[in-house]
C-alpha cells in the first residue's frame, strides 16, 4: 500500500466539514463537493483499515457502500429512487466480540471464499477482510429432512453448502390462501 495515498487523500479532507457548508457558491457545487468529500473519507477508511489489517493491529471491515463509480451512481439515482435496507434490530455484540479462528482445510477455505466473494454482503470487503470472515465460519452437519432456518427468522447466520443440496419454500399468500411455494 502506498501510504502518499493516505496522507493525500486525509489532507484534501482536513479540516473541511462533509456537508459542504463552507462553499458559499451554487447549490450544485456544493452538493457536489459534499459528495467528493464523503467519497474521500470512505476512501481514507478503507485505505487505513487496509493498512492496520496489513500489520495485524485493527480488524476493521470496510462500509457496505464504500466505493462507487459516482458517474454510475449518479445515473442510478435518476433513473429510479435507492432503496436502503435498515437493520432489523440494534444489536450491539459487535462491541464485545471476541474471535475464536475455526481451524479449516485449504480446500474448505477455498469454499467458503467462492461462496462469499461475490455475494452483495461480502463483495465491498477487501482479501484480508474476507479472510477474516472465512476464519470464523464453523461447520455445521444438517441431517437429511431437517429444517435449517424459517421464512421469517432472524438472518444472523450466512450458510455455504459444502455437499448435499437445500430445498427452500416461501410462504405466500393470507389466511385461506396461504401456501408454501418451492
Amino acid at each position: 500500500m502506498n501510504i502518499k495515498i493516505v496522507d493525500f487523500l486525509a489532507q484534501a479532507i482536513k479540516d473541511k466539514p462533509t456537508d459542504a457548508s463552507d462553499c458559499k457558491n451554487l447549490a450544485d457545487a456544493r452538493r457536489e463537493l459534499s459528495r467528493l468529500r464523503r467519497v474521500t473519507a470512505k476512501v481514507v477508511k478503507v485505505l487505513s483499515a487496509a493498512k492496520d489489517l496489513a500489520a495485524g493491529t485493527a480488524i476493521a471491515p470496510a462500509p457496505q457502500d464504500q466505493i462507487h463509480n459516482s458517474q454510475e451512481e449518479e445515473k442510478k439515482k435518476k433513473k429510479r429512487p435507492t432503496l436502503r435496507r435498515r437493520a432489523l434490530t440494534v444489536d450491539q455484540s459487535f462491541k464485545v466480540y471476541k474471535k475464536i479462528t475455526v481451524e479449516k482445510s485449504l480446500e474448505n477455505r477455498a469454499l467458503i471464499k467462492s461462496a462469499i466473494k461475490n455475494n452483495s454482503l461480502f463483495r465491498e470487503y477487501l482479501e484480508a477482510q474476507l479472510e477474516i470472515f472465512i476464519d470464523v465460519f464453523v461447520p455445521k452437519t444438517v441431517e437429511d429432512g431437517a429444517v435449517v432456518f424459517r421464512q421469517g427468522d432472524l438472518g444472523d447466520v450466512f450458510y455455504v453448502v459444502q455437499s448435499g443440496s437445500l430445498d427452500s419454500f416461501v410462504v405466500v399468500g393470507e389466511g385461506d390462501k396461504k401456501t408454501e411455494q418451492q
